[in-house]
């Protein structure tokens, strides 16, 4: 009897077992490249080195944002760590759409994207996590900063590794902070976000799936 060698394909785990679980994280994903299209099109024009760049930063910025508040005056400031975990989960998405990178294809990603998608809280040290990510998203810098160098460095590799990586301990980070459903918690960030646009009420928008607005549907 010959082998069979399974298939990954989207919506199944790495044994190509159908998964509700990474099917909902490819929906997340293909959702942020349309708010990213219709919602921030200033960075979607912008060559892909420089939206990868701009991603950096983000993720640059958020590190001080947690560490921030894990030194709060009056103890760890949680919604904040809550708010910039969530963050830096839409730019991982986002500079993953800016490489075509899947990530509901990450091999050991489900048990706790499960977690965080039913808001299954447990233990966990915050600290280590914020220094995971210092740690982590270094890396990427050193990526796009090889790139501007032309160094003998391959960069793509190297920022492909370090997003992944950045994934699971931004899903574990999350499981840590709060108990909060992750799909509940994106789509209020993003109802967030896409209103104040001057045309909200005219453009597709995330909480609809970014379907088309019926003729004349405007305030």
């Amino acid at each position: 009897m010959s082998a069979i060698k399974a298939v990954t394909a989207p919506g199944t785990d790495v044994q190509g077992i159908p998964s509700k679980t990474l099917d909902l994280l490819e929906k997340f994903q293909f959702k942020q490249l349309m708010h990213d299209e219709i919602y921030h099109s200033d960075i979607c024009l912008l060559r892909t080195q420089a939206r990868i760049a701009h991603h950096t930063l983000h993720l640059g910025k958020y590190s001080g944002k947690m560490a921030q508040a894990l030194i709060a005056k009056e103890g760890v400031d949680t919604p904040a760590m809550v708010n910039t975990v969530l963050d830096a989960l839409i730019i991982v998405m986002s500079s993953a759409n800016t490489l075509n990178l899947p990530l509901w294809k990450i091999p050991g990603i489900q048990t706790d994207l499960q977690a965080a998608i039913d808001g299954k809280q447990e233990s966990g040290d915050e600290q280590a996590h914020i220094l995971g990510f210092v740690i982590i998203v270094g890396k990427l810098a050193k990526a796009v900063e090889a790139l501007d160098h032309v160094e003998s460095f391959d960069s793509r590799t190297a920022y492909e590794h370090s997003l992944k990586a950045l994934l699971i301990l931004l899903l574990k980070f999350w499981r840590t902070v709060t108990n909060k459903k992750l799909e509940d918690a994106l789509a209020a960030r993003m109802v967030g976000i896409e209103s104040k646009h001057m045309y909200y009420n005219r453009l597709q928008k995330y909480v609809d799936d970014y379907r088309k607005p019926a003729a004349g549907n405007y305030r």
